[in-house]
């Protein structure tokens, strides 16, 4: 109790002997944020108009031009790295290849069978998964869609959507680059690109790129290595803006390759390890030579050959016409693409199995027409 009162007694007394000061309130100003820390804003497309990507209302994973030439990617497969929701299934090569969205997806890579995730490249689609498995060029952006897209995009978009953005010639003057790697198993990759303007309203863009590389399986039958690469891209592009209500937008793109896909390793030697083995000696070949995946040892009966040649071209026209009350847009396109296969698909040197050379084509020729009307009047949107 009596600790309790000189406490009190102290803090009247404080209150009592201390005199106010008064100071005037300056306004307070917000501090300058540092540009180091500042975010750009993220424009996307996957309403088919240009917002923010805060402002969009679906699952989007967009990645912009610097953060894609920082990864390296060329090729759509290389994207898992930046948008783990994807996944890619290529058991049979560049043309035997199916998409995933966070895990859904046509399981099947059989060409005749449509997927369930859509890939668009610079608003054309793409009829097959393995039709989009190309080189990309320069790249604006890549959007992943994730969840069903089929009112803006159409059929085989039920698990999602990849949009990719290249990039389109610039008015601002004469630009270029040149780029080479080298890698191990003799890669080496030169791509380089240059933009041209031709007038005040019309611009030129020219991008082509090679790549190279030894296989990184040995052939245990021949001197041959297995799963190279011989791959060719190039696309030209053409700008024209004759008014400032009228925008034109040429492309044509051609890919090229010729690789030696595709093989499979021994992981586990089965009750019939010693029967093929015996029937490859019949005819003098190793049946398998390794039961260790890692030692990249692989066989193939001496006289199969494992092939695949895929040409893929494309042309489009795209033009935008601002009406005052919106934009009417019009995309018309044409694209082929073929591939040809063959494969020793046992695996081994028994010759049980093989697609002969040329034996397994596929192809595709498509055209498409987009008329698309969009803008904003009153309360329509």
């Amino acid at each position: 109790m009596r600790g309790s009162i000189s406490v009190s007694a102290l803090l009247l007394a404080a209150s009592l002997g201390a005199t106010p000061v008064f100071a005037q309130t300056a306004p307070q100003t917000p501090p300058e944020q540092d540009s180091s820390t500042q975010l750009d804003e993220v424009i996307v497309t996957a309403n088919k108009r240009e917002q923010r990507l805060i402002d969009v209302p679906i699952a989007v994973t967009a990645v912009g031009a610097e953060q894609l030439q920082n990864s390296g990617v060329s090729d759509i497969r290389e994207l898992t790295g930046l948008a783990p929701s994807v996944q890619f299934q290529t058991p049979g090569g560049g043309a035997d290849s199916s998409i995933r969205i966070r895990g859904i997806g046509t399981t099947s890579t059989n060409p005749g069978l449509e997927s369930s995730v859509g890939v668009v490249i610079d608003g054309v689609t793409r009829a097959r998964t393995g039709v989009a498995l190309s080189e990309l060029g320069d790249l604006q952006r890549i959007e992943v869609l994730r969840g069903p897209q089929g009112t803006l995009f159409g059929r085989n978009t039920s698990s999602g959507l990849i949009n990719i953005v290249t990039r389109e010639p610039s008015f601002t003057g004469v630009e270029g680059r040149l780029e080479g790697t080298y890698g191990n198993y003799s890669d080496m990759r030169l791509a380089g690109a240059v933009n041209i303007p031709l007038s005040d309203n019309a611009a030129f863009r020219l991008e082509a790129s090679s790549e190279t590389r030894d296989g990184f399986y040995q052939d245990a039958n021949s001197a041959e290595t297995l799963d190279n690469l011989d791959r060719q891209f190039v696309r030209a592009k053409l700008r024209y803006e004759p008014s400032e209500t009228l925008r034109w937008l040429f492309s044509a793109d051609y890919t090229n390759r010729d690789e030696n896909c595709c093989v499979a390793v021994l992981a586990i030697a089965g009750p019939t390890y010693g029967l093929v083995n015996t029937l490859a000696a019949t005819h003098g070949d190793v049946g398998y030579t390794s039961t260790d995946p890692f030692d990249r040892e692989v066989s193939k009966s001496s006289n199969r050959q494992n092939q695949e040649d895929i040409v893929d071209w494309g042309l489009s026209a795209q033009a935008d016409w601002d009406l005052g009350f919106g934009t009417l847009t019009s995309i018309t396109a044409y694209r082929s693409w073929e591939a040809y296969r063959s494969q020793d698909f046992d695996h081994s040197g028994a010759d049980l199995g093989f697609f002969a050379p040329d034996g397994l084509h596929q192809s595709f020729d498509v055209f498409t027409q987009e008329l698309r009307l969009q803008g904003t009047h009153g309360i329509v949107d």
